[in-house]
């Protein structure tokens, strides 16, 4: 596997984190209803962490969908694929 996490930032208070990162590969296998490509995704992305106990008890996930169905389908930037 090719891919590719890299942490931008990260702040929090008391049980509550945010962390912005990077995510990088290459579309290998069947994502989002579209078959393996062979293209290379990259998108931001936000995670919400809540601590309980100082482990990670719940996390939400934010990122650009459009994106990455745009990079899987080889559309150009700003074209949402067919």
């Amino acid at each position: 596997q090719d891919h590719r996490v890299r942490r931008m930032a990260a702040d929090g208070a008391g049980d509550q984190i945010a962390v912005e990162f990077t995510l990088q590969g290459t579309h290998l296998g069947p994502l989002l209803d579209l078959p393996a490509s062979g293209n290379r995704i990259g998108v931001r992305a936000v995670a919400m962490l809540q601590l309980l106990h100082g482990k990670i008890h719940e996390q939400r996930l934010y990122y650009d969908l459009a994106t990455i169905r745009r990079q899987i389908a080889g559309a150009p930037p700003g074209e949402e694929p067919s």
